[in-house]
C-alpha cells in the first residue's frame, strides 16, 4: 500500500514555494535556529511591551491569529506566534535523532521553551487554541516560572480528543498515506472541507481564500509541508496530554478560559468544563456567536475581552454569564 501511494504521488503531486504572504502593517516574520531546527514566528509591537505568546492548533498556522495579534498591537503588546512544528514556514530536521518527539505537543512546547529561553523573552502572557492549547497546557506545568498569566480558548482536554475527522488524518499518516490523500484534493473537498466551513458561526468568513491561506497551504501544496505535517499527525497523543492532568491541577498563574460558545469540535460542556475542573481558580469569559475558529469571527471582541481581564476590568456580563451557556454548568 505504501509504494502505490509513493508512486502516485511521485506522478500526480506537486510542491510549491510556501505560502508568500505579506503581512500587514505592525507584523513581520522572523525565523530562528532553535537546536539545529528552524523556527518560524510572527511577531509585532514594542520591544518594551509586554510578551504575549499565541500559540496555534489544527489545522491552522499562526496566521490564524493575524487580525488578534493586531488588536493586541495597538494595545501596546509585544506579541509573538510561533508555527507549530508540521505547520506554516517552521521545518523540523527529519533526520534529527530528536525530530519524532519535537512533533508532538510535549515536544513542541520543548521546542518554544527553548527559543524562548535563547531569545531572553519571557515571563509570558500564554494564549493558546486548539491543539496548541494542549501545547499550552504542558508548556505551563513544565515551566510555570515562564508564565505570569494563562489564557485557554476552545481548546483541547485531558483525553477528550481528537474530533473524528482529525483522528481519520492520523490514520492516513500512520499507513504512510497523509502525503497522497492531501495531493488529491482530501483536505479542500469532502467532508474535511464541509468540517472547516462549519466550525465557525458565520459560514461567509470561511472562504476559499481564507481556507488556502490559513489552512491549507503549507500542509497541501508544499511537499516538504505535507511530510512536516505528517509526521505531526503521527506524533499527536491524547494519552501525553492526560498524564499532565494532576500538573494542571498545581499551576497558580491567574488563569483565564475564553471560550466561543458555538464551537461543535471543542464544545465548553466538554472541553471547557474538564479544564475549569482541573484549573479550579480559573475565570471564565464567553465570546457568544463565535465558533470553534473564533479568531476569523470576533477578533476585536476577543481581544478586547482579554485585554480586560489582563487589566483587572472585565465585566460580568462576559465573565458570568452567556446567551448560550448556563451559569449553573460554570
Amino acid at each position: 500500500m505504501k509504494q502505490i501511494a509513493t508512486i502516485f504521488s511521485l506522478l500526480i503531486l506537486t510542491s510549491k514555494p510556501l505560502y508568500a504572504y505579506e503581512l500587514p502593517a505592525g507584523l513581520s516574520r522572523s525565523t530562528y535556529d532553535v537546536n539545529g531546527h528552524s523556527l518560524s514566528v510572527i511577531e509585532g509591537g514594542p520591544e518594551s511591551g509586554e510578551p504575549v505568546l499565541f500559540i496555534h492548533g489544527i489545522p491552522a498556522s499562526a496566521l490564524l491569529w493575524e487580525d488578534v495579534l493586531i488588536e493586541f498591537v495597538d494595545k501596546g503588546y509585544r506579541v509573538y506566534a510561533p508555527d507549530l512544528p508540521g505547520y506554516g514556514h517552521t521545518r523540523i530536521d527529519i533526520d534529527n535523532e530528536t525530530s519524532e518527539h519535537l512533533f508532538s505537543l510535549e515536544g513542541s512546547s520543548s521546542l518554544i521553551y527553548a527559543w524562548l529561553a535563547e531569545q531572553n523573552i519571557g515571563p509570558v502572557w500564554l494564549v493558546a487554541h486548539d491543539i496548541g492549547g494542549g501545547v499550552g497546557q504542558i508548556f505551563t506545568a513544565n515551566y510555570p516560572e515562564i508564565v505570569n498569566h494563562l489564557t485557554l480558548s476552545n481548546c483541547i482536554a485531558s483525553d477528550l480528543w481528537p474530533i473524528p475527522t482529525i483522528s481519520l488524518l492520523k490514520v492516513t499518516a500512520k499507513l504512510g498515506l497523509y502525503d497522497f490523500f492531501a495531493g488529491m484534493g482530501g483536505m479542500e473537498h469532502g467532508l474535511s472541507w464541509y468540517k472547516l466551513r462549519t466550525s465557525v458561526s458565520d459560514e461567509s468568513v470561511m472562504t476559499k481564500e481564507v481556507a488556502e491561506k490559513v489552512f491549507w497551504y503549507d500542509k497541501v501544496n508544499n511537499k516538504n509541508g505535507r511530510q512536516q505535517f505528517s509526521e505531526h499527525l503521527k506524533a499527536l497523543s491524547s494519552e501525553q496530554l492526560a498524564s499532565y492532568d494532576q500538573k494542571l491541577e498545581g499551576i497558580r498563574m491567574p488563569t483565564l478560559l475564553a471560550w466561543a460558545t458555538d464551537d461543535p469540535n471543542q464544545p465548553w460542556e466538554e472541553s471547557g468544563q474538564k479544564l475549569k475542573s482541573l484549573i479550579k481558580h480559573s475565570d471564565v469569559a464567553f465570546i457568544d456567536d463565535a465558533g470553534h475558529f473564533f479568531q476569523l469571527e470576533k477578533a476585536s471582541e476577543y481581544a478586547n475581552v482579554l485585554h480586560k481581564w489582563r487589566i483587572g476590568k472585565l465585566s460580568n456580563d462576559n465573565q458570568i454569564e452567556s446567551k448560550k451557556v448556563a451559569k449553573n454548568e460554570i
